[in-house]
Order: C-alpha cells, then structure tokens, then sequence
C-alpha cells in the first residue's frame, strides 16, 4: 500500500512538472539558418555555397539600398530631391534566385528626422518603385520586404506612415533594436507583419570597455524572464568579428580587414585582452596608426552568440527564425556555424 502510495506521488510530481515546463515557440534544436547578403555584388563562391547547403538556408535577405539624406545638394522647393538611395545592388548571381529573396532597406534616421511629414507618401512610392525596377531587373519575385530603421520616439510617427504605406505594395518587416524591445510603451510597435530583433551592434562602439558587436551583460539589461513583443519576430545574430579604432575620444573607425601583424609591433602596447594602445605613431603600408590611439579587437565565438541566444530564449519574445548576419567569405571561415548550431 505504501509502496503504490509513493508511486501515485511521484507520479504527481512527474505531471506537474511536465504541466508547468515552459513551452517555446523558439526553434531549438535542428536548426536552419537564413542570411543576410549586405555587399554591392550577390557573388557565389564554395565557401557561401557550402554554408548555405549546410545551414539548409531557405531565405536570403538582400540588401538592396540605402536611403540617405544629401547634404551637399539641399533642395528646399522640391524636398523630396534630397532623399537619395546609396550603395545600390549591382549584381545578383543566379544561384541566389532559387532563394526566397527579401530585399532589405536601410534608411537612416537622419532621413525620418528630415523629412516632412506631407512627404513620407512621396518618399514610400519612390522607395517602392526602386525595389520594383532591381527586382525587375535582375528578374527577382518579391512578396515581403524588410525596413531597417532605428527609429526613435521623435522619428516613429514618420516611419509607421511609411511602412503603412510601403504595406499597400509588399508585405512589410521591419527591424527591431533591443532599446525598442524594452520600451514599446515610448518607442511604439511599428504597424509591420513582422519584426526582425537585431541581436547585434548592441553598445556604442565608442565604449572601447565592452564588446559593441554582442555582450551578455547588455542583453541582460534590456531583456528578462517577462520581456514579450506584439509582433511575429525573427532574430538576427552576427557571425562577424571587427577592429575598433579610436583616434580620439569618441573619434573612432572600424575596421573589418585588420591588418594583424600590427598587433606585434614594439610601438603597440596590451593594455588588456582585446584593448590595445599605440605608443608611437605608425606608418603601415594599409594604414596610419597614430600615438595614443587605441585599437579594441571585437571577436564574436559562437559560445558568445548562444549565451545572448539563450537569454532571450528565457523570455517571452517568441520568433520562428534565425538569420545569421551575413553571408561574407571571411565571416564563414572564421566563425563555426557548425559550432553555434551545436550549442543552440
């Protein structure tokens, strides 16, 4: 009697646990990975090619322009003039095409403090017209586009116009920062079908103390146990790894082709890990390092990424897709996809 007695308890505890186990809309396990293509030319290669079969990519998410403001030419009887698109996508390889492409825009939020506001109609139908005439040309189907802005509670107002009326041509994602994430209540949640959370350039790269790319420690002040989103979210995370360097305070540049050599020089002081100081100005053949500067490695592993992954897994933010920033030869052959999938 005894013995069916505890059974029956345990039994209980073994249902109850099951019953109050949180369920997760996140993808664990099995995963696949999308991209992003953020160059001038959409080229192939083995490297992108393997990546690509490895990760079971079904989507591509193609930079096709940037919208800027044009300073050096202001036009004030015709204001929509001042808008321009930059770095425009020149060419797109064939293999690409048998990807569901989503082409991405990233407008500047110089652009939505800039424009008034009986011109954001305007500016959506010349935005749309050129996603028409690349999509057209290099004979791509689109159905979905994603917005990039970093909007702010002086600009959304302008945006969310904008998105409405991109909506009345394609269905509409636009990208998300963890600021947003945190306060919708001042930032608002942008009438898009989705929203991509950019779980990356996460601090002001000027902070030389902290990694800008990804950190756990800044994850953690936006994102807790309770943090939830009315939208449908996707969530992008970074392959990538760059230099950081400040010439002066707040004066920065960041470099994605370091030269690593310089590291070794007798003019280069290890102030820590990843922080460095130059004692002596530099004349290297790509480039002029200049006394007092500092130079900050930002190097992303996959057990960085997983942990910030993780933390926001914890969360109520719910997402059905992970996109992997970005499809680049170097970015591949350094970071191990196989590795992050392991650890997710």
């Amino acid at each position: 009697m005894k013995k069916t007695t505890v059974s029956l308890a345990i039994l209980s505890i073994i249902i109850l646990l099951i019953w109050f186990l949180p369920s997760s809309s996140k993808p664990r396990g099995n995963h696949s990975f999308n991209f992003y293509h953020w160059k001038l030319n959409a080229k192939n290669s083995p490297e992108i090619s393997s990546a690509l079969k490895k990760c079971k990519t079904e989507k591509i998410y193609l930079h096709f322009f940037d919208v800027v403001y044009n300073y050096q030419s202001e036009n004030w009887s015709n204001q929509l003039k001042n808008f321009k698109p930059n770095y425009v996508i020149r060419d797109v390889d064939e293999s690409y095409k048998k990807f569901t492409i989503i082409p991405v825009v990233y407008i500047t939020n110089e652009v939505m403090k800039k424009v008034y506001k009986d011109n954001v109609i305007g500016l959506a139908n010349k935005l749309t017209k050129l996603i028409d005439q690349i999509a057209k040309h290099h004979q791509i189907d689109v159905s979905t586009v994603q917005l990039d802005c970093d909007w702010s509670t002086t600009t959304k107002e302008q945006f969310f116009t904008l998105i409405e009326e991109v909506k009345k041509s394609y269905k509409v994602d636009v990208t998300l920062r963890l600021h947003q994430i945190k306060y919708p209540d001042k930032t608002g949640v942008p009438p898009a079908d989705s929203g991509t959370l950019m779980l990356y350039n996460v601090t002001k790269i000027t902070d030389m103390k902290q990694n800008s790319i990804l950190n756990i420690d800044t994850v953690k002040q936006y994102v807790s146990s309770s943090t939830n989103y009315k939208m449908p979210l996707k969530i992008a995370l970074p392959i990538y790894s760059q230099t950081v360097i400040e010439y002066a305070p707040g004066s920065v540049n960041i470099s994605h082709n370091f030269p690593p050599e310089i590291l070794n020089m007798q003019e280069i002081n290890k102030v820590s890990e990843n922080l460095f100081k130059v004692n002596d100005t530099i004349f290297h053949e790509q480039m002029i390092l200049f006394k007092d500067s500092l130079i900050e490695r930002e190097t992303i592993t996959p057990d960085v990424v997983a942990e910030c992954y993780k933390e926001i897994c914890d969360s109520e933010l719910k997402f059905d897709e992970i996109i992997l920033y970005h499809l680049d030869e170097k970015s591949l052959k350094n970071f191990s996809v196989e590795e992050l999938e392991e650890q997710l």
